[in-house]
C-alpha cells in the first residue's frame, strides 16, 4: 500500500488511497455494518481488502460518526490520546471531489490528520454544522469518544484549528 505524507502548516496528513485495490482486480466488497443507534453491533469490514491494508473506515450511525480503524493502522491510536475535538473538513484533494479530512484537534500548531477518499465513507454530506458524536472503533469495540464538528473547504488539507469554525 502506498501512504504519501504531506507536510503544511506544521501538520502530518496521512492520505490513504482506498482505490488502489483496482490494480488488484479484487471484486468489489459489499461492506456490511449493523447498527443499534449510534453503536456498531457487528460488521464484516475487519475482514476486508481495505481493513486487512490498513484503510480507515467512516460510518455513520444515529448523528454519529464512527471512525474504523483496522489492526493494521493501531498505530494512529496512539496519535489520539491527547485529542479534545475532531474537525471533518469535506474539500477537493488533488483532482479528486468529495473527500474528507479527519484532523484530531489536540490544542498544538501540529494536529493529526486523515484525509480520506469518499469510498472509505457511507455518507458524503451532513446538513448540520454544528457538534455531533464521533467514536472510534477497532476491532475490539469501541476505542474512544470525542465531539466532532463538521465543515467545507475548497481544497484539502484544510488543517485550521476548531477556534476558527
Amino acid at each position: 500500500m502506498k501512504y504519501t505524507y504531506l507536510q503544511g502548516v506544521a501538520s502530518c496528513t496521512l492520505v490513504i488511497n482506498i482505490s488502489q485495490h483496482l490494480m488488484y482486480k479484487i471484486e468489489p466488497y459489499k461492506l456490511k455494518i449493523i447498527n443499534d443507534h449510534q453503536m456498531i453491533k457487528s460488521t464484516n469490514y475487519w475482514e476486508s481488502f481495505q481493513a486487512l491494508n490498513g484503510w480507515v473506515y467512516l460510518s455513520w450511525g444515529g448523528g454519529c460518526a464512527r471512525l474504523l480503524i483496522p489492526k493494521v493502522s493501531y498505530k494512529y491510536l496512539i496519535k489520539m490520546r491527547t485529542v479534545k475535538n475532531i474537525v471533518i473538513t469535506k474539500g477537493s484533494f488533488k483532482d479528486k471531489l468529495n473527500c474528507f479530512e479527519i484532523m484530531f484537534e489536540d490544542g498544538s500548531e501540529s494536529p493529526f490528520s486523515i484525509i480520506i477518499q469518499p469510498e472509505q465513507t457511507d455518507k458524503l454530506s451532513w446538513d448540520d454544522k454544528g457538534k455531533f458524536p464521533f467514536t472510534v472503533w477497532t476491532e475490539q469495540g469501541m476505542f474512544k469518544k470525542f465531539w466532532g464538528w463538521y465543515r467545507t473547504a475548497v481544497k484539502l488539507p484544510y488543517l485550521m484549528p476548531l477556534k476558527n469554525i
